[in-house]
């Protein structure tokens, strides 16, 4: 079986088509809002790119916590569906992006999200199994927002420029890069691999794959 079959069926989902649908629904309106209505100075990709950036992130997250004890099949799934998130709004970004001219350059707009969502999606399996160990699980939908609140701070307040995706959105930021492509990795070789005792997922709302 094709490894494409199983994210097709995931992203048909009930819970993921619906967070998709909200997903486009809320670029649309930061587009429609943004885009000037006469010919002035358009900078509609200012407003859309960081509003992208931590939609995606913050999903991903969130996803990752949700299904930390699933199979390692449905994360995989679950990973892969999320990176169809990120190529269903690049058209968005394209077309703020061409009608803006910001500096940052177009290959990093167009290649960071696919760094980031599986670099957040690991860091979201890592926080569900802490909360699952220390049992609070039941708060995972307080924990998620609270965990990217306190990366944003961290790089912040010490100048780090490693975790915010909301600054790197628009701008190149190397060490942002590298520390995304290391904690993908690390989920690609610690996070989804099957563990001896899996549980059924308990993903927001989906159906198990």
């Amino acid at each position: 079986m094709s490894p494409l079959v199983p994210v097709a069926h995931r992203i048909r989902s009930p819970d993921m088509l619906q967070v998709l649908a909200l997903f486009l629904m809320v670029l649309f309106f930061i587009l429609a809002i943004r885009w000037p209505s006469g010919a002035g100075s358009n900078e509609a990709w200012f407003g859309l790119a960081p509003t992208r950036i931590a939609l995606l992130t913050l999903t991903a997250l969130g996803y990752g916590a949700a299904e930390a004890a699933a199979p390692r099949a449905r994360r995989l799934a679950t990973a892969g569906a999320l990176l169809l998130f990120v190529v269903a709004s690049a058209p968005f970004d394209a077309a703020s992006y061409a009608a803006s001219y910001p500096a940052a350059p177009l290959w990093w707009s167009a290649t960071v999200p696919f760094l980031e969502v599986p670099a957040y999606f690991t860091m979201g399996v890592g926080l569900g199994r802490l909360a699952a160990r220390l049992r609070v699980h039941t708060f995972l939908a307080l924990l998620v927002p609270l965990f990217m609140v306190a990366l944003v701070w961290l790089d912040v307040r010490f100048g780090l420029d490693v975790f915010d995706p909301l600054t790197a959105a628009v701008h190149v930021s190397w060490p942002h890069a590298a520390v995304m492509v290391a904690l993908a990795a690390v989920g690609g070789v610690v996070h989804l691999r099957p563990r001896g005792r899996e549980l059924e997922p308990a993903s927001p709302g989906g159906d198990a794959a």
